[in-house]
């Protein structure tokens, strides 16, 4: 039995820990975190030959004495049904604006893990040289359908908050970004809407995530249309460019506002969510050690 793959299965759960977020199993054969290929019956045999390290209850697989977070999971179920239909609701409508290549949602609702009080946060692949054209109509669209949050408002259940936007010659992932907590965010992303091929695109684009979830997805070549804009746009998406981005400079943190991509995350969630999850699989390394029933079957790890 190869060790890294019971300490594979560790890392995977431990990182999931930390949303409340217990598997199924076939949720950890495609979020195995690991440098290779482990096939389900690899899995299978890893969960077994060290069933002291793991439990099951009603189709979830949690680390032992975590079974508290299969109750999360399953009160976020239903909440967050209710807010992925308000979300293809609101998608439909925005993929009529013809520069939109791409509608999807990133985060725990994509899966299914939202709170009651959550807003509904979108992500968006937009034509080349249109980017900021395209999030100024979306925005305006919002605020007449009353569905935008406020800008630093609390009360945000349920609002659309437009938080990523990408052109299609911008869509991968910067190399200084390229971490584990990326990877997750690119392979759990929920696509609402597609054209041209351009989930396909996406993820071909950042084939960079199966170092860190080599079952994330499979790679297809998809054959890449370079699609051109007049100058009319161009200057029409530079000029919205600059009036834009001088609007939210006063307002400005960490904030990612690029002619070609604007992420906007206040606060930075990847580098939180990282130390969280090397302290949890130090943390469950040394409780395994320190109990007896555990310590025989750790040496198969280390």
């Amino acid at each position: 039995m190869d060790p890294q793959i019971i300490h594979s299965i560790i890392k995977t759960l431990c990182y999931h820990e930390i949303f409340s977020y217990p598997l199924t199993f076939p949720e950890l054969s495609k979020y195995i975190i690991s440098p290779k290929k482990i096939s389900e019956r690899e899995l299978l045999f890893g969960l077994f030959s060290h069933a002291a390290f793991f439990e099951q209850q009603k189709g979830f697989i949690v680390l032992r004495n975590s079974t508290q977070i299969i109750k999360k999971r399953l009160e976020c179920i239903s909440e967050s049904r209710r807010k992925l239909a308000k979300a293809l609701w609101i998608s439909q409508i925005l993929s009529y604006i013809p520069t939109i290549q791409l509608i999807g949602i990133s985060g725990s609702l994509s899966m299914y893990n939202a709170k009651k009080n959550d807003d509904i946060d979108l992500f968006f692949i937009t034509s080349r040289d249109t980017l900021w054209i395209t999030r100024f109509t979306v925005n305006i669209l919002l605020l007449f359908l009353r569905q935008k949050r406020p800008v630093g408002a609390h009360l945000v259940r349920d609002k659309i908050c437009p938080n990523m936007f990408l052109a299609e010659d911008a869509m991968c992932v910067d190399e200084k970004v390229r971490n584990l907590y990326m990877a997750h965010e690119v392979a759990q992303m929920k696509v609402l809407y597609s054209k041209n091929n351009m989930k396909e695109r996406f993820l071909q684009e950042n084939a960079w995530v199966l170092k860190f979830l080599p079952h994330a997805y499979s790679r297809k070549k998809i054959i890449q249309e370079k699609s051109k804009s007049s100058r009319i746009i161009q200057f029409m998406n530079r000029t919205l460019f600059f009036v834009q981005k001088k609007y939210m400079l006063r307002k400005m943190t960490i904030e990612t506002v690029e002619i070609n991509k604007a992420f906007f995350h206040p606060i930075q969630t990847g580098s939180i969510v990282l130390k969280m999850y090397k302290l949890k699989v130090l943390h469950r390394k040394k409780m395994f050690t320190r109990s007896k029933p555990f310590r025989s079957q750790l040496m198969l790890v280390n």
